[in-house]
């Protein structure tokens, strides 16, 4: 019975230790502001110019405006960047981003659990890699893979994995999965 014991602590010592690294991305601090950049809150609706180091907090939504983006970093390390013209909120769901529109870059360290970007037409999850989603004007999406492999999921259930250097495209109302396209990341890198 004491080795039951011994086992059973244990095995909840290890259990925590490998759960307690993915912290909810329900709140991110800015580093970098650069032009219009706006912190709507969801409960006043009012609207505040952002500042480095301001909180950014669900349920308030982040707006960035022509020509501006954000960088906003997570308790574990985690980093979103986000570019013009994009609206964005932390959604309640565990380490879930709600992209309205724009695009935005996600990158979650190794072993902090990942998260995943939900648009209206397909959702992207990542585990410890760094992605690239944008947003089109008739709401589809492009993802782009950058590290590790990235998972577009459809409302319908069908799945699609990218490995890095790897972009899809899905279109409004995602019902049916694209083509894979291979893109020269060494490129990509070197021209951001």
């Amino acid at each position: 019975m004491k080795k039951l014991c011994v086992y059973s602590l244990c095995l909840g010592c290890v259990f925590a230790a490998f759960t307690s690294h993915a912290i909810d991305l329900k709140q991110s601090k800015l580093t970098q502001v650069v032009n219009d950049v706006q912190i709507i809150s969801a409960a006043a609706q009012k609207q505040k110019a952002a500042a480095v180091n301001d909180l950014f907090a669900m349920p308030d939504i982040l707006r960035t405006g022509t020509a501006s983006r954000a960088e906003l970093v997570a308790q574990d390390e985690t980093v979103t960047r986000v570019g013009a013209n994009t609206i964005f909120s932390f959604d309640p769901a565990n380490r879930t981003i709600d992209l309205k529109q724009g695009s935005l870059l996600f990158h979650s360290p190794h072993g902090k659990g990942g998260g995943t970007i939900h648009t209206g037409s397909a959702t992207a999850s990542v585990l410890g890699s760094t992605v690239m989603v944008t947003t089109t004007r008739k709401g589809g999406i492009k993802v782009l893979a950058l590290e590790d492999e990235a998972t577009i999921k459809l409302p319908n259930g069908l799945k699609q994995t990218l490995q890095p250097g790897e972009m899809t495209f899905i279109l409004t109302n995602g019902t049916q999965l694209a083509p894979i396209i291979v893109f020269r990341l060494d490129e990509l890198i070197h021209n951001s």
